[in-house]
């Protein structure tokens, strides 16, 4: 069975989510889980901070897991920034997906966002984000 190419464009766009590594809490793993369900119909989302701690500690070996952070960010066709406060990390990040041109977009989410993925597994999409050409 051989694979089909398909032009990029008729893809769904790639998102990388930076977000702070340090002192993961259930709950803000919780909440990078609950965006993605919410927004899974108009992005595939790479997220190192679930991904990571699978096979490293973010922690103990941070410029490790700096380097594997940035080797995700090429991926991306967008970058959101899930924080307030940026850490040094992550504006190593901001700074790697500028230099590739790569759009990067602050992301609040709304308590009804939250509310909403919690009641409810199933969304709709809400709207589209344009992708960045490649």
């Amino acid at each position: 069975m051989g694979y089909k190419v398909v032009a990029r464009e008729e893809t769904m766009k790639i998102v990388y989510l930076c977000h702070p590594n340090d002192g993961q809490t259930a709950e803000n793993l919780n909440q990078l889980r609950r965006i993605c369900r919410e927004m899974k119909h108009e992005a595939v989302f790479v997220m190192p901070g679930l991904i990571l701690p699978q096979y490293l500690d973010p922690v103990a070996e941070r410029e490790l897991a700096l380097k594997h952070r940035l080797a995700l960010v090429i991926l991306a066709d967008e970058m959101w920034v899930l924080a307030g406060n940026l850490t040094t990390e992550m504006w190593d990040e901001i700074v790697e997906a500028r230099k590739l041109g790569i759009l990067v977009r602050p992301f609040k989410p709304t308590p009804v966002l939250l509310k909403r993925t919690q009641d409810s597994q199933t969304t709709q999409p809400q709207g589209n984000r344009p992708a960045r050409n490649r």
